[in-house]
């Protein structure tokens, strides 16, 4: 009996921790009905991730410093993506907004005269295209950070 309890329990657990893992899955998006939207806005937001989405992934080096080498070769884009990014901001009515956990110097300096709105730090720093940054939370000790 007591296998029996403790089998059922097992199995309730695991059907309760995959339903908490199904749950954050979104579900799918229509293509067609997104293409029809995006065609009929007059305004638009294209929020789009830096790391692991934008940036390329890159094969180990055969040299001392591979590793960073690599980790810098993988928060780059390429100029393919920056042609994108442009080819987007070029269509009327349309803003783009790159999010990261980066600091706002590096993100500066990769996305120099792209026309984007850059969200730094997890979205502690805002910086509107061609100005300067922002802190959207307010009241924020930054003291430790210098340390």
């Amino acid at each position: 009996q007591a296998w029996g309890e403790t089998f059922i329990s097992e199995l309730h657990d695991t059907h309760v921790e995959a339903a908490l893992r199904t749950m954050h899955i979104p579900p799918k998006l229509n293509i067609l009905d997104v293409n029809e939207s995006y065609k009929m806005s007059k305004s638009r937001l294209i929020v789009m991730g830096y790391n692991a989405t934008l940036t390329t992934s890159a094969p180990a080096q055969p040299h001392q410093h591979r590793q960073f080498d690599q980790i810098r070769t993988l928060t780059q884009i390429s100029a393919e993506v920056k042609n994108f990014i442009n080819t987007i901001i070029s269509q009327p009515g349309t803003e783009v907004l790159v999010v990261s956990g980066s600091e706002r110097y590096k993100l500066e300096r990769i996305f120099e005269g792209v026309n984007v709105w850059l969200a730094a730090e997890n979205g502690v720093f805002l910086k509107p295209p061609f100005k300067e940054w922002e802190m959207v939370v307010e009241n924020i000790n930054l003291e430790w950070m210098e340390s």
